[in-house]
């Protein structure tokens, strides 16, 4: 069965088309992502997000996927229920209950599919992961090979091209006490290529990416940490370097 006759099939419940299971899937994806946008802010919360970063890749802890109000509840659990039924899903349970999701590979695959081009894969940022060390840290300022200057938001563009190589583990990133990022390689190995899905974009789901995303990020910021023993210790600002355009 072709996978944009499942995703019809999951959108037809109780005789109506429902895009809430396309919601919940692309949001999930917003809020998944946000966890492993590089961040720049120090302190516990910092910590608490590389605990949490660490738990997602290894498969102990998911993303949260939980409901406000009654009427939310069932729309929010029937909607679940599908998407882990047709495989865009895989959830830890605890007590009979799902505590946390991940995504699966025909999940994001979909997921990004719906939200647009915009959303890059592993292969599309290819040439990234070739360019990075294992051994040592790459600047985005040399990566991008740009002297970068002011709001880290007027390169955003170029962060989200590392996107699919931090979340699934090939690339970590770090920061020193100026909020200056660095990438390196993992020695986590590629994973096998996403499952082309026959899925169009949906423009509506750009804007749900982006709310979950921004709601998660803020929500980040209060983040506290699993295990007060371990300590984030900054990049040195040696270890990142300014690019240097040659001639």
């Amino acid at each position: 069965m072709r996978i944009k006759t499942r995703l019809a099939e999951l959108e037809k419940a109780n005789g109506t088309v429902d895009v809430g299971d396309n919601q919940l899937l692309v949001t999930l994806l917003g809020r998944r992502d946000a966890l492993f946008w590089p961040h720049r802010n120090g302190g516990d919360s910092r910590l608490g997000i590389i605990q949490r970063q660490r738990q997602y890749l290894d498969g102990s802890v998911g993303i949260s996927a939980k409901a406000d109000g009654k009427t939310n509840w069932k729309a929010m659990f029937e909607a679940r229920q599908r998407l882990i039924s047709g495989g865009y899903l895989n959830a830890l349970f605890s007590g009979g209950q799902v505590t946390s999701m991940f995504l699966s590979d025909l999940g994001e695959a979909t997921a990004r599919k719906l939200v647009g081009d915009r959303l890059k894969t592993i292969n599309d940022v290819a040439i990234i992961f070739v360019f990075l060390q294992t051994d040592s840290w790459t600047s985005e300022s040399v990566l991008f090979r740009e002297n970068l200057v002011g709001s880290p938001s007027s390169w955003d563009d170029a962060t989200e091209c590392c996107l699919p190589l931090l979340t699934s583990g090939l690339v970590k990133a770090s920061s020193d006490m100026h909020g200056r990022v660095g990438y390196r390689r993992t020695d986590r190995e590629i994973p096998p290529d996403p499952p082309a899905v026959d899925v169009e974009c949906d423009e509506a789901m750009d804007s749900i990416y982006i709310r979950a995303f921004n709601a998660e990020r803020s929500s980040l910021l209060q983040c506290e940490p699993l295990d007060n023993n371990e300590v984030w210790i900054p990049l040195l600002v040696s270890n990142l370097a300014n690019y240097e355009e040659t001639k």
